[in-house]
């Protein structure tokens, strides 16, 4: 990891980062955090690579269904590929019990939420759990 320190207008030292990507200085804030510590690329560079990707990669653009002849090829693809889901759905089950006991308790108790909300809780104890943090 490579720092600079410098030495500000005021007399202040600063702690600077040079970002892998375009080799500046900066200051931390200007790089994103992962897991407590930064990342080697800055904000801007992390952007800009994002945008890059999903320009080439339009495969993400698909994960919604928009139009019919879309909507149609799912319809058709899961009626194919109905052993398949069934076995993704059973081994998800499988993997992560906590979710579904968090959902049903969630549903009984508070009746039905948002999805969003539902997901929000689930990932926060799954990354609780991971972290051995006790509730």
């Amino acid at each position: 990891m490579m720092k600079r320190e410098h030495i500000s207008a005021q007399g202040n030292v600063m702690n600077l980062k040079i970002c892998s990507r375009c080799n500046t200085a900066k200051e931390p804030t200007f790089f994103y955090t992962c897991k407590g510590k930064t990342r080697s690329e800055c904000k801007a560079c992390t952007i800009k690579r994002n945008g890059l990707y999903q320009q080439k990669n339009r495969s993400w653009k698909n994960r919604f269904v928009d139009n019919d002849e879309q909507k149609s090829y799912m319809t058709a693809y899961y009626a194919a590929h109905k052993d398949k889901f069934a076995q993704y759905r059973k081994t998800f089950r499988e993997k992560h019990p906590e979710y579904f006991k968090l959902y049903s308790r969630k549903r009984k108790t508070e009746g039905w939420k948002k999805e969003a909300e539902v997901t929000t809780l689930r990932l926060q104890d799954v990354e609780n759990k991971h972290r051995g943090v006790d509730q």
